[in-house]
């Protein structure tokens, strides 16, 4: 054999070995489990230290729609009475207010993933 063959029967071998890795990164990528997001209940005055916000603020958050298109919080998942904040779903609130849709993809995710039940709206 010339070294240009071996060369190509290299190369093929290569492309080959390159498209097993793919189909089986995309297997592999099917059977990963989410990690689950991790649910810290934080009290209303922790809040105010942690968020740098009044309980008034807070209470808002709880109660109204914004002017400025982010949506109220949810009971059952942003906050609960007597436990207080979730703080990996405020936070994640704060950093994506505006964008209802990827705030809503990251909620189901936490209810998936630490097996809450759904509120009822």
């Amino acid at each position: 054999m010339t070294d240009q063959t071996l060369s190509q029967r290299l190369d093929k071998i290569q492309v080959a070995l390159t498209q097993m890795q793919l189909r089986l990164s995309s297997v592999m990528a099917g059977r990963r489990v989410e990690e689950p997001i991790q649910t810290q209940w934080i009290r209303p005055k922790a809040a105010v230290v942690l968020w740098g916000l009044s309980e008034s603020t807070l209470r808002k958050y709880r109660t109204k729609k914004w002017t400025d298109g982010s949506f109220l919080w949810v009971e059952g998942v942003h906050w609960r009475k007597r436990k207080g904040y979730n703080r990996a779903v405020v936070d994640h609130w704060f950093a994506h207010r505006l964008n209802q849709e990827e705030h809503q993809s990251f909620i189901n995710r936490w209810l998936k993933t630490s097996n809450q039940q759904v509120p009822n709206r």
